[in-house]
């Protein structure tokens, strides 16, 4: 038994024995060390673009509530408002005014 052990720590100790093995190991430590360099990177962009979203929805409803107060004062003043499809509620779709426009025709070459 002793004989084996020794024979074993022989092996184990000799440079070129384990060399391989360490490489390949230091190359997937390296690897593992760029991925997690990129990751922070990557974190740091989240992170800010998450910042930048909240600042627009900040300012998108201040938009918002400034644009409904504008709206109530337009109403009150007879403005009317506007619906969703663009035209003033209550409104039917009127034909445009003015003479037909004509259309453009390609013609073969």
């Amino acid at each position: 038994m002793k004989r084996l052990l020794i024979t074993a720590v022989l092996l184990l100790a000799q440079t070129g024995c384990l060399a391989p093995f360490t490489r390949r190991l230091d190359r997937a430590i390296q690897a593992l060390d760029d991925i997690q360099v990129q990751m922070k990177v990557g974190n740091a962009k989240l992170t800010e673009a998450t910042e930048a979203m909240r600042r627009m929805e900040l300012q998108l409803e201040d938009a918002n509530r400034k644009l409904a107060t504008f709206e109530r004062f337009m109403k009150r003043f007879g403005g009317g408002g506007v619906g969703r499809d663009g035209q003033q509620e209550g409104a039917t779709a009127a034909p445009p005014e003015g003479p037909p426009q004509a259309q453009a025709v390609e013609l073969p070459r």
